[in-house]
């Protein structure tokens, strides 16, 4: 039963790694991350995050030349939309306490070094050019992710994979780059493929399983159908997909746009954006949630306002002053049918719940 419980828990994170770091091609690395995040964000609780401006998230408006171009590149079809660049959450990620907390996670978890190498390559060579704008499709029981990222060269796919110590395959005619046998974090393994579209496009795609099964990744055949999906109709033409982008705000290091509309979350959920920003010393995030019962966003702060009251009979002795500290910052906001949240974590709050995160890991794993 405890071994069913962890692997279903870690599952669970991994279907969000779409919004994180799946830029890499990696679902297992960005499970480590999301799983990381998850938990420093929980932990969090034991420090005092600073809050942020707590209203609707600011729409961009148009889309500029550089992003409809990466766009151009996507099937048209899906519910949500991303983008963003890499460079402010480069120069966050070298001196922040997480790098630290997933290398440990790893390590527990019996992973090898090799993603993580082939992820810091990246980081390191790549991520100050790298652009990067997705899709994802809500298919029966599984989610297809589309992304294209711009701005890198092939040779520094073939160079990572190398630091990396992982077999890969170039096809004859240089545009399809494969990874091969890569730990998928479920006893298997699985390839990735990269598909080149010019010297600085590259295409990527897969299909992970609501049921927290191992994710598919799209090899040069599902990659090549599609390109030619895109030319008949893009992300960028497509007029439900770009509506959503200029919800966004595109201002922020990673940014996302969705719509419930034709998915089991129709019923509760209308649509919503969200970002995830960073300077050199915190991370940040936010987000706005429209859903269908107007009054569900008054009832969710209220009801955090309530449970904050209740803390002494919910929390260990030893952890009451600090989680007091922590939720007089984090806010909540409704706004008519719209609930709207942000919360920042720094290097100095980190440095002061890691301790507490590791504690926790070694009792998951």
């Amino acid at each position: 039963m405890i071994a069913t419980r962890r692997k279903k828990r870690i599952c669970e994170f991994g279907v969000l790694t779409v919004e994180l770091h799946q830029h890499q091609g990696d679902y297992l690395a960005m499970k480590n991350l999301v799983l990381t995040l998850s938990l420093v964000s929980g932990l969090c609780m034991t420090a005092n995050c600073k809050k942020e401006d707590s209203g609707k998230i600011s729409a961009s408006g148009e889309l500029n030349s550089s992003e409809k171009g990466l766009l151009a590149h996507l099937p048209g079809d899906g519910q949500v939309v991303f983008g963003g660049t890499y460079g402010k959450f480069m120069d966050y990620w070298k001196n922040s306490p997480l790098k630290g907390l997933a290398s440990d996670l790893m390590k527990m978890t019996g992973q090898n070094t090799d993603m993580s190498d082939y992820m810091n390559c990246w980081m390191e060579e790549g991520g100050d050019k790298m652009r990067i704008a997705g899709t994802l499709n809500m298919q029966g029981q599984g989610v297809e992710m589309n992304m294209v990222f711009g701005g890198l060269k092939k040779d520094l796919f073939i160079k990572c994979a190398g630091k990396g110590g992982m077999a890969s395959k170039v096809d004859e005619d240089g545009k399809y780059l494969e990874l091969q046998n890569v730990p998928n974090g479920m006893g298997g393994t699985y390839n990735i493929g990269y598909y080149f579209i010019d010297e600085e496009t590259t295409l990527f795609a897969m299909t992970m399983s609501m049921s927290g099964s191992a994710p598919k990744t799209a090899n040069r055949a599902e990659l090549e159908a599609a390109l030619k999906a895109a030319e008949k109709g893009s992300a960028a033409s497509n007029s439900n997909l770009a509506t959503l982008a200029k919800t966004a705000d595109r201002s922020k290091s990673f940014w996302f746009a969705g719509s419930a509309k034709g998915t089991p979350l129709a019923d509760k959920i209308k649509g919503g954006t969200a970002w995830i920003d960073a300077d050199s010393t915190s991370l940040s995030m936010g987000f706005s949630i429209q859903v269908t019962d107007s009054k569900m966003p008054k009832q969710a702060v209220d009801g955090f306002n309530e449970a904050k009251g209740k803390m002494d009979t919910m929390v260990p002795p030893g952890f009451k002053k600090p989680l007091e500290a922590f939720l007089k910052d984090v806010h909540l906001n409704a706004d008519g049918d719209t609930l709207n949240g942000r919360f920042k974590l720094t290097n100095e709050v980190l440095d002061e719940v890691i301790p507490q995160a590791k504690g926790m890991l070694k009792m998951l794993f």
